[in-house]
């Protein structure tokens, strides 16, 4: 599993991974595997998608855990708890950000 990560103020508001490699996908969305709940980058390649774990995109790019990249795919992992799916440029839940609520309960 992605490692925990809490917001500091070296943490973006923003989805953003800085490795280049990602870019090479094109347009990526996070999401949770169907199968498993894994956290997933989805990529489009013509008619079909292409799903790989985040934690083997790591593994296989070489992000340590304490980077930016690796603290950003925490984050992403995390925030699939809270929103059915991310891509680049979008801003991360406030429930990683603050740990406010992104809603508020309906009045009784």
């Amino acid at each position: 599993m992605i490692a925990d990560t809490h917001l500091d103020e070296a943490s973006p508001a923003v989805c953003r991974l800085d490795n280049r490699r990602f870019a090479q996908f094109g347009e990526a969305v996070f999401r949770r595997a169907e199968t498993d709940g894994a956290p997933m980058m989805v990529v489009s390649m013509g008619d079909l998608q292409a799903a790989m774990p985040l934690r083997a995109l790591q593994h296989e790019y070489g992000i340590e855990d304490d980077s930016p990249d690796g603290r950003m795919l925490g984050l992403i992992g995390e925030a699939l708890d809270y929103v059915a799916g991310l891509r680049i440029g979008d801003t991360l839940p406030p429930e990683v950000l603050t740990g406010e609520a992104s809603w508020a309960p309906d009045p009784v």
